[in-house]
């Protein structure tokens, strides 16, 4: 009887580390507070992942759908007919993406403690944003569950970088892992979103493994810059937009104040005070 025990424990040990191990990939759906919806993949495994969109096998420039049904809602084979006929649409709106062979994607490296941020600018011009380390997100797990989807997942809050979320995760995948920077609990991220919900980050599906043959590296295309400077650079460039306005103001006889900080209000990150 011991020795079938025994058996069982080491059988589900070894199931849930070789679970650990496999490679997976969520899509999920990214709403802002403006109410503009993003799809993701998230590719991912014990030691590192990938979370991306915008991503091709070619250099490309297409129209999208602003809030699109799928992560594959694009316009790039339409005709003219067809956009001209949607442009006439009160509802309808249409959004300039860029796509390479990396995409917009955010890398994170637990075993090493990277994170790295790669942005498409324009058709010419990519950011590689870096940090220190991996930033470290203070979990307080709080005692609810609910299903999401197949999973039984927890609940669990932090704040982090100047906004307060709450999260749902699951032990059926025991890895810290989750969509865009979360991380940092006993099982992966399925939901997440601002107690104000200013930002919902939802799991929507799982991608089968036939068309799973994304590889989990560190992207290299890009101007390496760190989260610090691109927050001064960004600054600068705001400013000298307002400089420019005042000036075109007092050349018709009006006055405007401008704030003396850039706005970063609607973003994910109201500050970057844990790495300063």
């Amino acid at each position: 009887m011991i020795k079938k025990i025994l058996f069982f424990l080491c059988f589900e040990m070894n199931f849930v580390a070789a679970k650990a191990q496999n490679t997976y990939t969520f899509i999920y759906k990214e709403v802002l507070s403006s109410n503009e919806t993003y799809f993701y993949r998230l590719v991912f495994n014990q030691n590192s992942s990938l979370y991306f969109s915008n991503r091709s096998f070619e250099k490309k420039t297409v129209l999208k759908l602003e809030s699109p049904k799928s992560i594959n809602d694009t316009l790039s084979d339409a005709s003219d007919d067809k956009i001209n006929e949607l442009l006439y649409k009160p509802s309808f709106n249409l959004r300039k993406l860029y796509f390479d062979e990396e995409g917009n994607v955010l890398y994170k490296n637990f075993r090493d403690s990277i994170i790295l941020d790669r942005t498409i600018v324009n058709s010419s011009e990519s950011l590689l944003i870096t940090e220190p380390k991996l930033p470290k997100m203070n979990w307080m797990l709080i005692d609810s569950s609910k299903k999401i989807a197949n999973f039984v997942c927890q609940k669990a809050i932090t704040t982090f970088r100047g906004r307060k979320y709450e999260a749902w995760y699951t032990l059926e995948i025991p890895i810290s892992n989750g969509p865009w920077k979360f991380h940092g609990l006993p099982g992966l991220i399925v939901h997440a979103n601002t107690i104000d919900n200013k930002f919902v980050s939802e799991f929507v599906t799982v991608e089968k493994s036939e068309t799973n043959n994304y590889h989990i590296k560190e992207p290299k295309l890009g101007r390496k810059i760190s989260i610090i400077d691109l927050v001064k650079e960004t600054e600068k460039i705001h400013e000298e937009q307002d400089r420019k306005s005042m000036v075109d103001y007092a050349q018709r006889g009006l006055s405007m104040k401008v704030s003396t900080k850039t706005d970063f209000s609607t973003g994910k990150e109201l500050n970057y005070d844990d790495i300063k």
